[in-house]
């Protein structure tokens, strides 16, 4: 199954509220539509699919750390260059 949500067994989420047990898919795939960072989620209760594509937020220190790496990745080709060639003062690669 990958990453387990808090309370959550390979077997499922017990929500006792609702009297069903929870999985969940995921292809793990961070989104951005242009608002928010998520990942899309098939939700199901006792087997059945109840969420197709549901969006769950990333949270924000999740996002982030991601936004460092962005940042990092965006600096480091900014002085090596797309291949990792080192520029000159110009900006050139050579």
């Amino acid at each position: 199954m990958g990453f387990l949500m808090p309370g959550q067994s390979e077997d499922g989420l017990l929500r006792p509220g609702l009297g069903v047990k929870e999985t969940i898919e995921t292809d793990h795939v961070l989104r951005w539509d242009g608002d928010r960072l998520y990942v899309e989620q098939d939700v199901y209760h006792n087997g059945q699919l109840v969420h197709r594509k549901y969006k769950r937020g990333v949270t924000p220190a999740v996002a982030k750390a991601i936004a460092r790496l962005v940042e990092t990745a965006s600096s480091d080709e900014a002085t090596t260059g797309p291949a990792g060639q080192m520029r000159d003062g110009q900006g050139r690669t050579g």
